[in-house]
This record gives C-alpha cells, sequence and structure tokens, in this order.
C-alpha cells in the first residue's frame, strides 16, 4: 500500500507552512531596538497569516496552532486562481 494523495498533500502543506514560519523567525534580526545580543520579549503568541484553497490546508494549521502555541497561524481560504485568489494576492 503506498501513501494516499491526501497524506502527501498533507505532508507538502505542513513542510510548507514549516518552510514559511522559519523564514519569517530568520528574518526578525536583533539589532539596536532589542539591545544588541538581547532578543525582542513579546506579550503573546506570533501570527502568521496564510491564505490557501486546497482542501486540508485548514486541518494543517489547526495541527500546527495545537502543538506550536508561541507561532499561530491564521488560515484563511480563499478561491483558487483566476476564481479570487489572484486579486486577493495583488490586494485588490
Amino acid at each position: 500500500m503506498g501513501v494516499t494523495q491526501q497524506a502527501r498533500r498533507s505532508a507538502g502543506v505542513a513542510a510548507g507552512v514549516a518552510t514559511i514560519l522559519m523564514a519569517a523567525a530568520c528574518g526578525s534580526g536583533g539589532g539596536a531596538a532589542t539591545g544588541g545580543d538581547r532578543p525582542a520579549t513579546s506579550a503573546g503568541p506570533v501570527t502568521v497569516e496564510w491564505w490557501g484553497w486546497a482542501p486540508g490546508y485548514d486541518k494543517v494549521a489547526e495541527a500546527w496552532n495545537a502543538s506550536h502555541p508561541g507561532i499561530q497561524v491564521k488560515y484563511t481560504q480563499i478561491e483558487p486562481g483566476a476564481k479570487g485568489g489572484y486579486q486577493k494576492m495583488l490586494g485588490g
């Protein structure tokens, strides 16, 4: 028995979310605003917005949020491509 298409899709989505979150974490440099080497502190969890249209993305975001209380994903379902997704991505 092979891996189902849904399982592969979910694994791909999870990998994509992890990559986005790691990139976001790497982009928050220390600098003078945080006092040199000390990291900035936060009053609550970091929230990352994520838009998608494929089935199951909402479940991936829920699973991420349940296992990562300090980094939360706010998932928004959008229409694919020309049905509305492109306009949302382009700010329209």
